[in-house]
């Protein structure tokens, strides 16, 4: 039996970008015999795998069994609380999920909601500690925390319970005690840390020959050398927390190193002593094609991923997508990116609106009037009005944008290979940093070489539909080449 061990937190739409989730989901189709591990703390499991279309399907949350939970339970609310008409509450905005209780006029308490409206955390305030209560999705609480309140985000003790309330151990800075009652449950008493205890209830479900496909997150537990012939899933993200660690218990067990695309492995061919014969290459199943209603739209936009990229190299950019505003009217920028890269955005544009109203105010002065200069100077300045922010709180809204867009435009210096696949997906052209494999120079695409001919690479896309049309095109033959039957393959071959 193949099992395959997902990471669970990298976001809270993980199922939507999880590639671990995506093959067990077209090896169950194929009717391969696969196990799926949930090795994360995550107390809303269930209830994203079933979002994930995961249900009634061999899975084991190894959490539950640490923890003893065997009951199906119902999501608990605010009315659920009983509180005391002391507590008087104090409602945040609908995005945060916050209710803050006053009591005495003084926060005493402070409940964080899920996006269904369900309780997620409870934080007790008093004085100089926090006490913050963890509920599981089935309704009850699973573990607590204890925080000095100088450092909020590092308990100094943890406690663990079951589904009746029960106490089934607690963490200290030094330590893991089994409650007395559930001692019968463990091998030891007391553990050195939480991935001890995760490894003992893992190595039941697996067989010694079988293989275990996990990504680079959790590669690091401790399984004592019991995961033979391993293979690693890593996508992007997961490449950024590949440490020297993990890389040597991966050797340890003459572990295969797959890839979606030949830029991510080569960026880990570059970093570590492996050699090419060690690594293979299965993108990932493409979803179904779903064209992007940007040809219906009168205004055309373009999705600006930013990522992580250097001001000087943001600054280039923005002059070139500046140029194309002028040039066409009918174009706005959409930037994705983080608060900083977007204060500093904006900061620039404050300066460059200033330098252009000083240009315009001269241009006005000077006889003979150059109108040709003046209008230019006017179509820079209101070209601004159409670059516009967005905080993007998840991948479904970076999806639905990408649905309305014209152009994917992605200069991060690490690819979000699962986006550039949505892109695809959307039938747009896109215009990449970082090669991909998908994107096919000059046809669909490009990969910037030098931000300063960035102008030339969109025109076009944005002023021929033929461009645009043979763009769309060969991004179903992109789709058609990575159907789900030819992953499974793939798959079935290096198994």
């Amino acid at each position: 039996m193949i099992t395959l061990v997902p990471n669970l937190r990298v976001t809270n739409d993980f199922y939507q970008e999880n590639n671990i989730l995506n093959l067990y989901s077209n090896f169950t189709k194929a009717k391969l015999s696969c196990q799926l591990l949930i090795i994360d703390e995550f107390p809303d499991s269930e209830l994203l795998l079933k979002q994930a279309g995961i249900t009634n399907q061999h899975y084991c949350i190894i959490f539950d069994e640490i923890q003893g939970i065997d009951v199906p339970g119902s999501p608990i609310f605010l009315t659920d609380l009983n509180l005391s008409a002391t507590y008087v509450p104090s409602y945040g905005d609908s995005q945060s999920g916050i209710v803050t209780y006053y009591r005495d006029h003084q926060p005493a308490l402070q409940v964080k909601l899920t996006k269904n409206g369900c309780i997620d955390t409870v934080t007790q305030i008093s004085g100089s500690s926090l006490i913050r209560d963890q509920y599981d999705i089935r309704g009850f609480r699973s573990s607590r925390s204890y925080f000095a309140t100088a450092k909020p985000k590092k308990p100094f003790k943890k406690e663990w319970f079951n589904c009746q309330n029960d106490l089934v151990m607690t963490a200290t800075e030094k330590q893991i005690l089994i409650a007395k009652a559930q001692q019968d449950r463990f091998k030891k008493r007391k553990y050195a840390n939480l991935a001890e205890i995760i490894a003992e209830f893992t190595q039941p479900h697996l067989n010694l020959n079988d293989p275990v496909i996990a990504d680079a997150w959790n590669t690091s537990i401790s399984l004592q050398e019991q995961l033979v012939g391993q293979r690693f899933y890593f996508s992007v993200e997961d490449l950024a927390q590949f440490s020297a660690d993990v890389f040597n218990q991966a050797q340890q067990h003459t572990a295969t190193y797959v890839f979606p695309n030949d830029s991510v492995r080569d960026s880990f061919l570059a970093n570590y002593p492996v050699s090419q014969e060690q690594t293979r290459i299965i993108a990932p199943y493409f979803p179904d094609f779903s064209f992007s209603n940007s040809n219906y739209l009168a205004e055309q936009l373009i999705y600006w991923r930013i990522g992580q990229s250097s001001y000087d190299a943001t600054t280039k950019i923005l002059y070139q997508l500046l140029h194309l505003l002028v040039v066409h009217p009918n174009v706005t920028v959409v930037t994705d990116t983080d608060l900083i890269h977007s204060q500093f955005l904006k900061a620039l544009i404050k300066i460059l609106i200033k330098q252009f109203n000083q240009e315009l105010s001269d241009l006005d002065k000077k006889q003979p009037r150059n109108e040709a200069a003046i209008k230019k100077a006017q179509q820079q300045i209101a070209a601004f009005d159409r670059i516009t922010f967005k905080e993007l709180a998840d991948y479904q809204a970076r999806k639905k944008l990408l649905r309305q867009a014209r152009l994917y435009l992605d200069t991060g210096n690490k690819t979000y290979f699962s986006l550039q696949l949505e892109a695809v997906t959307a039938g747009i052209p896109q215009i990449v940093k970082q090669a991909n494999g998908v994107v096919h120079e000059g046809v669909n695409g490009y990969c910037i070489k030098q931000p300063a001919k960035l102008a030339q690479q969109l025109e076009p896309f944005l002023s021929e539909f033929s461009a645009w049309n043979d763009a769309a095109i060969e991004d179903v033959k992109v789709i058609e080449q990575f159907s789900a039957e030819k992953l499974v393959e793939n798959w079935k071959g290096l198994i």
